[in-house]
């Protein structure tokens, strides 16, 4: 999945919402990182978050540190817990959309 962070005026973010069935694995494992065109110019904060409603409020189970174009992915796992909601969530890092194209490798729940 590509989430590139778009301006907005709650400040630069994408995000995708997935309901989980209630029999749905409760662990999401993924690799997270920038495409590779970025180079060293992107630079983004992955988050996942987690609700009860589909419009929040967003309870954030993992946040990242800020991830630059060129670095190598993070493998990530993260519980889920009871929530009915799954968001992923990628911000700007606070220095602009440029090149922050923000890929979540193999991103399954387990």
């Amino acid at each position: 999945l590509m989430i590139c962070p778009e301006l907005s005026p709650e400040g630069a973010h994408g995000e995708m919402v997935f309901e989980l069935p209630a029999d749905a694995p409760r662990t999401l494992h993924s690799d997270i990182g920038l495409e590779e065109t970025a180079r060293t110019g992107g630079s983004v904060v992955f988050m996942v978050q987690v609700s009860n409603n589909a419009g929040g409020p967003w309870e954030t189970r993992f946040t990242s540190p800020v991830l630059r174009g060129g670095t190598e992915a993070q493998t990530i796992r993260v519980e889920l817990g009871e929530a009915r909601y799954l968001r992923l969530y990628t911000t700007d890092a606070g220095d602009g959309i440029n090149s922050d194209h923000a890929l979540w490798g193999n991103a399954r729940l387990q």
